[in-house]
């Protein structure tokens, strides 16, 4: 029935009805296409028709229909209407089944014609205007309706096809016309097809990114469209398995790509991808124009491997100042500007804090502390972090040559292992085919081996790996820190001349008796013995610390470098005593580890008094004492994340009982993070 009346706008009841029971029907007038509530029609019968006022009302309407240009059709049939009453009185009855009334009117319920049921179809969405543009529900529509396009003809027809059917559900079950309403069943043809998902795709994918935010705890994390919309529907999946349903039910509904959200509750994935990438593409910008031409050719060397997934691996050479740090987070903020996964690591804690969002290389990969030549990495496959590295593009490793050779070795046995299950010639190839950056300087620390000679040294360094081979090597020598502003004629000169007297001891270029290794120090920079060395080592590099022991800017600029501990621990306690206010002494719980064979004898053999007396490196003293404002050092790393590592130096704020209250405020270097405001 509603097929064949689409193209009305107006279903009456009593159609309705005789159409149940197959009644025949009178011929059919359409409604108006702009009835509104000044216009509406009117009810004839016996005795409307025998009213002379009516035939005013129905001269009127006919003008307001011609002023209005409104559909022919009804025009038509209102001629019709007044030809009948022009006629004898008698033949007026039957007007009321030739007409077919339009608006709906519940006044209208308690005469003998009941009263017609507005109805919509959107059978025909792109077809003409065929609702009440000047209806009072409509008409505000109507104004919001002229600023969309043609993509959202579909909402404005489901929006009028819910008011009217909310209206004819509230008529059918206050006025009950077919009886008492026990239950309303819905069924509409439009949700059985995949329309349904199309047309409402954007509403319920709008907070699907601010939902995945909350649940893995990344407040700016970003997934493409293609990522929403698979997770949107594994939602939707999920709610229709609860009623014993699934989206395969539906014919023409897409599936979820589990390729797309498999990786949705990596959290290091997540990680590596919550950055933001306008911010981090402005930063590229800014600095790839201040690369220099060294810097410029590794830049370029290395873009180009990762974009055409060269798998080239590179060491970058240069002395502190290069600008290698600079190269890093030019390249990096190019990555992941574009959402390609960089990770950055460092051999040491306090020069990752320098990476940006840099880790130590041990924790990144998890690297055994005791490597040897059949050492690997302790990830499994499946693994979160086995995942990470799979979707990586690049690795950079800076301070290198600080790390034993067994160490990337390991890393690069481990690579090839866990991406052969996703590309074929992984084994074959360094590293599994990713990318991989080096930087540092061999003139600086090399691997440390215990009681280790000359050779064993050269033997562990990373250029006596199977891998050097592969290595494209690019060498930066400018020294940047020369170009910084603000810096004097003679402070430029003075950097120059200790830099290149730095340079020719690494070369091996200093040395007066080559033999005995021996190089002579400038005079300028040395200080002559005196009767108090320790106080003239401090007024030589800190002098005025009184007016200046709470400023980070001071502290940061100073530091005063040991070979042994003994004297660090002599400077320490020379320094604390000069620096005013009330101290605090720590004390260390000592006590001997747990063995596999318990002896009653331990207590007495080692007795707290005897650990307290121990020292070792690495390990602060039983006793340690600390004031207010002296600056300390971290020797463990607590939290990275937040800056906390082995060597970032921090000021003690306060002191109490149990624990220790400090700030970085920028003492441990330029560009490092700090986490602020921490308690150790």
């Amino acid at each position: 029935m509603v097929t064949n009346t689409c193209l009305q706008r107006y279903l009456s009841a009593v159609a309705r009805h005789h159409r149940a029971l197959k009644i025949r029907l009178k011929r059919q007038i359409a409604g108006s296409s702009n009835h509104n509530k000044s216009n509406l029609s009117t009810l004839l019968t016996k005795k409307i028709a025998r009213d002379a006022r009516n035939k005013r009302k129905i001269i009127m309407l006919d003008k307001r229909i011609q002023k209005n240009n409104q559909d022919p059709q009804p025009y038509r049939a209102l001629h019709r209407l007044m030809r009948l009453y022009s006629r004898k009185p008698t033949q007026t009855v039957n007007l009321q089944r030739a007409i077919e009334l339009a608006p709906f009117n519940e006044r209208r319920a308690k005469q003998p014609v009941v009263s017609t049921i507005t109805s919509t179809s959107p059978c025909n969405p792109a077809g003409p205007p065929f609702f009440n543009l000047g209806g009072p529900s409509i008409a505000p529509s109507n104004k919001l309706a002229e600023q969309k396009d043609d993509s959202n003809r579909v909402d404005i027809i489901c929006k009028v096809f819910q008011i009217k059917l909310q209206q004819l559900m509230q008529y059918i079950k206050k006025q009950q016309p077919f009886g008492k309403v026990i239950a309303c069943l819905y069924t509409i043809e439009f949700q059985k097809r995949a329309e349904l998902w199309k047309a409402n795709f954007k509403i319920l994918t709008e907070d699907m990114l601010q939902l995945q935010r909350k649940r893995f705890h990344v407040p700016d994390l970003q997934l493409t469209k293609q990522q929403i919309e698979a997770y949107t529907l594994i939602e939707v999946e999920g709610l229709m398995q609860k009623l014993g349903k699934s989206l395969r039910d539906i014919d023409g509904m897409p599936q979820p790509d589990s390729s797309l959200t498999r990786d949705l509750g990596n959290r290091l994935l997540n990680e590596e991808l919550d950055y933001d990438r306008p911010k981090l593409k402005a930063l590229h910008q800014k600095n790839i124009n201040a690369l220099n031409e060294s810097q410029k050719k590794a830049y370029d060397a290395i873009v180009q491997s990762v974009q055409l997934d060269e798998g080239k691996i590179f060491f970058v050479s240069g002395h502190g100042g290069t600008g290698k740090t600079f190269l890093w987070n030019t390249i990096t903020s190019k990555f992941r500007s574009e959402s390609m996964i960089v990770l950055p690591v460092a051999t040491s804690g306090i020069a990752s804090l320098l990476l940006p969002n840099g880790r130590t290389a041990h924790s990144r990969f998890r690297i055994p502390l005791d490597v040897t030549a059949e050492s690997t990495c302790e990830i499994k496959h499946g693994t979160q972090l086995a995942k990470l590295l799979q979707k990586t593009s690049l690795i950079i490793w800076d301070e290198a040559p600080m790390t034993n050779k067994y160490c990337f070795e390991a890393l690069d046995k481990t690579l090839r292992d866990i991406l052969s299950t996703q590309y074929e010639n992984s084994r074959s190839r360094p590293f599994g085919g990713i990318t991989v950056v080096f930087g540092g300087d061999f003139r600086q620390i090399l691997p440390v081996i215990p009681q280790g000679s000359r050779s064993d040294i050269i033997d562990a360094s990373l250029n006596s790996s199977y891998l050097w081979p592969y290595f494209e090597i690019y060498e930066l020598k400018q020294n940047m820190r020369l170009q910084k502003e603000g810096i004097s004629e003679v402070e430029a000169e003075s950097i120059a001349l200790f830099d290149k007297w730095l340079l020719q001891i690494g070369d091996g270029s200093m040395y007066d008796d080559v033999e005995q290794e021996l190089i002579r120090i400038p005079p300028d920079i040395c200080k002559p013995p005196t009767e108090e060395p320790i106080k003239e080592i401090v007024d030589a590099v800190y002098p005025s610390l009184l007016e200046n022991y709470k400023n980070p800017a001071y502290l940061k600029e100073r530091a005063i470098l040991t070979p042994k501990n003994e004297m660090v621990d002599e400077l320490n306690g020379y320094l604390m005593n000069v620096i005013p206010g009330e101290g605090r002494t720590y004390l260390s719980s000592d006590s001997v580890c747990k063995a596999s064979i318990k002896t009653d004898d331990d207590d007495l053999l080692y007795p707290p008094e005897f650990l307290h007396t121990l020292q070792f490196s690495g390990i602060p003293n039983h006793d340690i004492k600390l004031k207010e404002g002296t600056p300390i050092m971290l020797l463990r790393n607590l939290n990275q994340s937040e800056g906390l590592c082995n060597g970032t130096r921090l000021i003690v704020t306060r002191l109490g009982k149990w624990s220790i209250r400090d700030q970085d405020n920028g003492i441990s270097g330029d560009g490092v993070q700090s986490g602020g405001d921490s308690i150790l």
